[in-house]
């Protein structure tokens, strides 16, 4: 029964072998990075310079689940997540497809990535803060992180505008011109204040919520919780009275006082004024009232056995 499981696994690491040297070999720069080989990492770059490392992650089930990449540092790209992960259209059918297989997804990867580096920038136009930015999601505007056109200007405008106060001024009011920082900050106070607003408006309104509970609850709820109490005490005295020990007792007690009274007219002789068969009908009646009561504490101690 083992062969096959053996069978199987020595099938997989011979397919994850195989993969992993038809990657380093196919793939340019591919190479491993530990004696495993469950780490690989492909360069991608392109003639002006850049480049970008494609890490791979073969788990211990591979070529069983797919290969995790992650590319550094991460760039924006349809493939790319925003910590650097890698999902090519071909992982989608891992596992299904056999024609996918890890080289030809690093090969995919290699090829968009370094599509994407060796095509030009647009041109722009020269600004003294690079391109412009818009807004971000929280209406303030986002700083560039280097300013191309600062960088370009002569070193005496630079002092100036250094030791000129009235030149920085002029500097620093064309820089937030051409990034349109007035404007956005303008408009993220405008949008705050609105906010503001309707969360006075909601405030008002929450407070004459609370005042109607409050209302309610001195009107309504007062009442109505002593009324529960009063219910939920009376149903536990009838639950006391009604409780399986209860109903024992009262049965022993009525079987006992039954029985009592059959003995006691048992022990007394029939008056000389009493006929002898009334005397027994009388006794009769008490002996058989004892007996039903004694079946029916029988009966309850069967049917009740927890309660004794």
């Amino acid at each position: 029964m083992a062969y096959p499981l053996r069978q199987h696994s020595f099938d997989r690491q011979f397919d994850r072998s195989q993969q992993i040297n038809e990657a380093l070999v196919a793939v340019p720069g591919c190479r491993a990075v530990n004696a495993e080989r469950s780490a690989l990492e492909l360069p991608v770059g392109s003639a002006d310079g850049s480049a970008l490392v494609v890490r791979v992650a073969l788990g211990p089930a591979f070529p069983g689940e797919a290969p995790s990449m992650v590319v550094s540092p991460p760039i924006r790209h349809p493939w790319v997540d925003i910590s650097g992960s890698i999902s090519p259209p071909s992982l989608f059918s891992w596992g299904q497809n056999k024609k996918v297989r890890l080289a030809s997804v690093l090969l995919q990867v290699r090829e968009e990535l370094g599509s994407r580096l060796r095509t030009p920038a647009h041109p722009q136009p020269p600004s003294m803060a690079g391109p412009r930015l818009g807004p971000s999601p929280t209406g303030v505007p986002e700083v560039p992180g280097s300013f191309p056109a600062l960088a370009r200007m002569p070193t005496d405008q630079l002092v100036q505008a250094v030791s000129d106060l009235r030149a920085f001024a002029s500097l620093l009011e064309w820089t937030e011109n051409q990034l349109q920082m007035t404007k956005s900050v303008t408009d993220a106070w405008q949008q705050n204040e609105r906010l503001a607003e309707d969360n006075l408006a909601l405030c008002d309104e929450m407070s004459d919520l609370s005042n109607q509970i409050a209302i309610v609850r001195s009107s309504e709820f007062v009442p109505a919780e002593a009324r529960f109490r009063e219910l939920y005490a009376r149903q536990q005295s009838i639950l006391e009275h009604q409780a399986p020990k209860v109903l024992l007792e009262r049965l022993e007690r009525a079987a006992a006082d039954a029985e009592a009274a059959s003995d006691a007219l048992l022990a007394q002789p029939p008056a000389a004024s009493e006929p002898l068969e009334a005397w027994i009908d009388r006794y009769l009646r008490a002996r058989t009232a004892f007996h039903l009561r004694d079946i029916k504490l029988r009966v309850a101690r069967q049917t009740i056995p927890q309660a004794v």
